[in-house]
């Protein structure tokens, strides 16, 4: 399971190292009778150590295997080759069945392609096995709003707050949820705890921005569009948002 790229940077770095020794010791061999014995010295420990660093990984392979198939599947993940990065995860879960990091991040590619039931009994698992994963009640609330149970989604974000008074992302899902039931002051405290927790979160900005202007309030609307805007400037959502309320103060012209 050694990754080739590793085997390959180590190599790398060891001829470098001591090629910058050869290079010093031609350089110093004339004013110092001691540089061959350091050349040797430098050269013997680069040695050692791209041996070290060879070795370690096919060793922690061996010893936790479990941990190996977590690696190798993220770093799948990564590449978004999910086919093969979920293959790692149940071999990780099949050593270790009670690996919640292999059935958080396999429960993270099920959502990711679109398969709630899986990835909420993925994260169901998660939880069973540790009930303090912050992340966990945070991505199943997710799921749950994805299969459109609403109460049970704020049920499992209010529970990671909990845990985590702290987690901007989820004072910012509760919003929505709010959002969405049509409860505009509740919503606009989640958003503002949001920001103030996460200073540069521009999806709170957008969305607190169309609460003000659904509660009529436009000036503090265009404020929040065009600070999702400064943050973002790709976030096509806000000026389309930003556009509709100029429209309505009667501005013709958008200036970015």
């Amino acid at each position: 399971m050694m990754n080739t790229t590793f085997q390959f940077v180590t190599i790398i770095i060891g001829f470098f190292s001591i090629m910058g020794l050869f290079l010093t010791y031609k350089r110093e061999k004339e004013r110092d009778i001691n540089a061959k014995i350091m050349f040797n010295k430098g050269v013997l420990i680069v040695c050692v150590l791209i041996i070290i660093l060879n070795v370690v990984d096919p060793l922690y392979c061996y010893f936790f295997p479990a941990n190996a198939y977590n690696k190798k599947g993220l770093f799948s993940s990564r590449k978004a080759d999910y086919d093969k990065a979920l293959t790692d995860f149940s071999k990780a879960i099949q050593i270790n069945p009670n690996d919640v990091n292999a059935y958080y991040s396999r429960g993270s590619i099920w959502c990711e392609l679109g398969d709630n039931e899986k990835a909420l009994a993925d994260l169901n698992k998660v939880i069973q096995i540790n009930p303090n994963s912050v992340r966990a009640y945070l991505s199943r609330g997710s799921v749950w709003h994805k299969l459109g149970d609403n109460d049970k989604a704020l049920a499992n974000y209010y529970k990671s707050i909990q845990l985590n008074q702290y987690l901007a992302e989820a004072y910012y899902n509760i919003g929505i949820i709010w959002q969405e039931k049509g409860y505009k002051d509740i919503t606009l405290a989640n958003y503002n705890k949001a920001i103030q927790l996460r200073p540069d979160f521009f999806e709170a900005y957008n969305n607190r921005g169309m609460i003000w202007y659904q509660k009529g309030d436009k000036e503090k609307a265009l404020s929040d569009l065009n600070k999702a805007i400064q943050i973002n400037p790709n976030f096509t959502i806000a000026y389309e948002n930003r556009e509709l309320v100029l429209q309505q103060k009667g501005v013709k012209q958008v200036v970015n």
